[in-house]
């Protein structure tokens, strides 16, 4: 090592141990300085001063540590002071009052009291949770303490304060009931015992309610620190009620006792008062006088000036009259009346000149409506609209606009206006008249006629028009068809008048339009056809018949009129109708079953209970909608087809009996359940060649899933009796082509009454027995009914 560089070593290490000479430094003696200086190399001396950077780092971190420890040390025996501080202040809170102040006061003050109290010590208590938490969290905790123990610290002496005010308000009150009772007795004429004998009855009820007041009071007294909040008031009430029963029976007494001695005086002044003031009434003015706005048209102003004079004179007459001693009476009347004779004739004056005025004023500004007509419409004759957006149609927009604002400019003056400015108005009017009828004679002659081309699409339009309003249909739908008709009119008519000749391609557009519009119209009249008169009075009185038909009347009645969505209601009328008597024809139907069954000499009348859903069905038929009328109407078919099984089943049983047995009605039902089918068909034409088997009436007409509605398919239902004094034991179904001729074969079946709904069981009408089917002429009938 040179000279240079141990000098510099040498001065470095010195500087160092200066330096650190103030600090408690750690055994350094493993650094071998001398060592370093005899070795004398450059590596050795930076090695050693590494590991001595490291000792002096590692020393710092251990003396920081060390401070972070007493900091926190310190700092948490300052938190716990704070919370000591807390718990000393919770422990030295006033007690509340003793829980007997509930009588006083309503137990929730209490019970408020005692929460605050509760809240302060949850809050010291969390102050323990918080005393390592963050500097934020901890004051916090802190805060909400304090505020807490504030809180309870005042609820103790509030309580108190709030008792002491209670009791001070009840002394209060009963010293106040105290008072009240002692004027109300006071207030007794003291001749009252002395007066006249009707007196006598109310002065023992009114010592009797006195005697009552005095001891509810006092009872009231000595409940004021022991009553409940709510018996005390109840009490109070009470007292209050018993006082206020003496005031109207001391003056009933003391009325009684006066009435007497002011009887007569009374009367005398009463007659010269009533006087006095029916002549005051008499001269008292009650007429409107003209407003301000009213007298500003005459063109006269000295008839209001003389107007108002004459009511500042009559209003200060009226006021000497109503002042005026009795002595001076008679004079001021006399002053009264004089004014008021000539406020009377002043005013009519007024009026007279009012209504002359705007009388002349109406005539003015009707002439001038009729000159603006004129001058609009060209003459006596319309003249020809100019086509839009042309210089002359322009011209003749602003003339009229001009004329229509000069002469509504007129019209809010009409009863306002001076005379000046009214005719100021007018003059203005008649020169922007003047002006449009000049404008309206040269547009005249600019524009032209086009009166042939308006006729063309006049004459295109009404034929297309007579053309879709021939096929509405007339039937059982007039309402509809009238209101459909309406809207046809209407919207022909609203055509016909946008076509006007000035625009061909517009008057064009509007024929096109109708297009569609003739085939809305086209389709509600075929929907409309499709309803039969029969089926429809059948389902008038239902309610979603009802709706329909209102729904498409609010339609064809409404702005929209004949369109997509009147098409559409109007196609729903006809399904709900064919459905709706569809439904309605199906309870017909079970009506005459349940009849049926009800007479069946096998019903069991604990059944009628099962059954008794199809009166409910039957009478709110109308009321119902299609799902519960469908839902109603197999509820229905199911319990009666099940009752019948039963009456079927028990009738069965009693043909061992042997009256039934012999009748001619057991008797083929037996054959019928012991003989071939073919063999029962030829019994039952027998039957009825002898007449012993007779056909009832058709009962109902209904559609079938055998039947081809769309080609008018349908069925019919009628009974068969056998023997004497039958029942409908059997029943017939008859399925009809279009024109009502009956099926071949099995098409027309006979079968048990109790088993007709159920499949299977039938029997062709073969032979004779096809002479009980009614005629084409009366199944028809059935079927239009449905």
């Amino acid at each position: 090592m040179s000279v240079t560089r141990y000098q510099q070593v040498s001065a470095y290490f010195g500087q160092l141990a200066t330096y650190l000479g103030s600090f408690v430094l750690p055994d350094f003696s493993d650094l071998d300085i001398g060592g370093a200086i005899a070795e004398g190399t450059e590596e050795w001396s930076q090695q050693r001063a590494d590991e001595f950077d490291a000792a002096v780092r590692r020393y710092n971190e251990d003396e920081e540590r060390k401070r972070k420890v007493a900091a926190a040390e310190r700092l948490r025996a300052e938190r716990r002071i704070a919370i000591d501080a807390a718990d000393e202040r919770l422990r030295s809170l006033p007690a509340l009052p003793d829980i007997e102040a509930r009588v006083v006061l309503p137990a929730r003050d209490v019970e408020a009291a005692t929460k605050l109290i509760a809240a302060a010590e949850a809050a010291v208590a969390r102050l323990d949770e918080t005393i390592d938490a963050d500097p934020n969290t901890f004051d916090g905790a802190v805060g909400k303490a304090t505020e807490a123990l504030d809180a309870a610290g005042d609820a103790g002496p509030r309580l108190a304060k709030a008792i002491d005010a209670e009791l001070g308000r009840r002394r209060e009150r009963v010293a106040q009931l105290r008072e009240a009772a002692r004027a109300a007795q006071s207030a007794l004429a003291k001749d009252a015992e002395a007066s006249l004998p009707p007196t006598q009855k109310c002065l023992v009820s009114l010592k009797r309610v006195i005697g009552e007041a005095r001891e509810k009071v006092t009872a009231l007294e000595q409940a004021i620190a022991s009553s409940t909040p709510d018996a005390f008031a109840r009490d109070a009430v009470g007292a209050e009620n018993a006082i206020g029963a003496i005031e109207p029976l001391v003056k009933s007494v003391n009325q009684t006792a006066e009435a007497a001695r002011k009887r007569q005086a009374d009367s005398v002044e009463r007659a010269a008062q009533e006087k006095r003031a029916s002549e005051i009434a008499d001269l008292r003015w009650a007429e409107p006088l003209p407003s301000e706005a009213d007298l500003a048209v005459l063109a006269d102003a000295g008839i209001g000036k003389t107007l108002a004079s004459r009511k500042v004179l009559y209003d200060k007459a009226f006021s000497d009259l109503q002042r005026a001693a009795p002595q001076d009476f008679e004079a001021a009347k006399q002053g009264a009346s004089d004014t008021y004779a000539g406020l009377e004739q002043a005013l009519g004056v007024a009026r007279v000149a009012i209504r002359e005025e705007i009388a002349a004023r109406e005539a003015t500004l009707l002439q001038l409506r009729k000159s603006f007509t004129t001058a609009a419409g060209g003459g006596t004759t319309p003249g020809p609209v100019p086509i839009p957006g042309t210089e002359e149609a322009e011209r003749l927009r602003e003339a009229s606009a001009l004329a229509e604002k000069a002469l509504q400019g007129i019209a809010p003056t009409l009863r306002t206006a001076t005379p000046a400015a009214f005719a100021k108005g007018c003059d203005e009017a008649k020169a922007a008249i003047a002006h449009l009828a000049e404008v309206r004679g040269e547009v005249d002659i600019a524009t032209g006629r086009r009166l042939t081309a308006v006729r063309d699409r006049r004459n295109e339009l009404s034929a297309a028009a007579g053309t879709a309003r021939n096929r509405l249909p007339t039937g059982p739908t007039t309402e509809i068809v009238e209101a459909a008709k309406a809207a046809f009119d209407a919207r022909v008519a609203a055509d016909d008048k946008r076509i006007d000749g000035r625009d061909p391609k517009a008057d064009s557009a509007v024929v096109a339009d109708f297009a569609p519009y003739a085939e809305s119209v086209r389709k509600v009249g075929s929907s409309l056809n499709g309803i039969a008169a029969p089926k429809l009075k059948s389902v008038e009185t239902s309610a979603i018949v009802q709706e329909a038909v209102q729904r498409l009347l609010d339609l064809l009645r409404g702005k929209e009129g004949i369109g997509k969505t009147a098409e559409t209601a109007a196609y729903e009328l006809a399904r709900d109708v064919g459905k709706v008597a569809e439904r309605f024809a199906e309870i017909v139907a079970l009506r005459q079953s349940y009849d049926d069954l009800i007479a069946h000499p096998g019903f069991d009348n604990a059944w009628k209970s099962e059954i008794a859903a199809f009166l409910d069905l039957e009478s709110n038929r109308n009321k119902l909608d299609k799902g519960g009328l469908g839902n109603g109407v197999n509820r229905c078919t199911e319990a009666i087809d099940a009752i019948e099984k039963r009456a079927r089943d028990r009738d069965r049983r009693k043909t061992a009996n042997s009256a039934y047995a012999a009748s001619d009605e057991g008797q083929f039902l037996v054959y019928m359940d012991e003989n071939r089918r073919t063999d029962v068909c030829v019994e039952f034409a027998r039957l009825v060649t002898a007449g012993t088997a007779t056909a009832q009436a058709i009962s109902r007409a209904y559609i079938t899933s055998h039947d081809d509605e769309l080609a008018g398919e349908f069925s019919v239902e009628f009974g068969i009796v056998i023997g004497a004094g039958g029942r409908n034991a059997l029943v017939v179904h008859a399925h009809c082509a279009g024109d009502g001729t009956p099926k071949p074969d099995n098409g027309c079946h006979f079968k048990l009454a109790t088993n007709k709904r159920e499949s299977g069981g039938t029997f062709p009408l073969t032979g004779a027995a096809r002479g009980l089917l009614p005629s084409n002429d009366r199944m028809l009938l059935a079927r239009n009914a449905m």
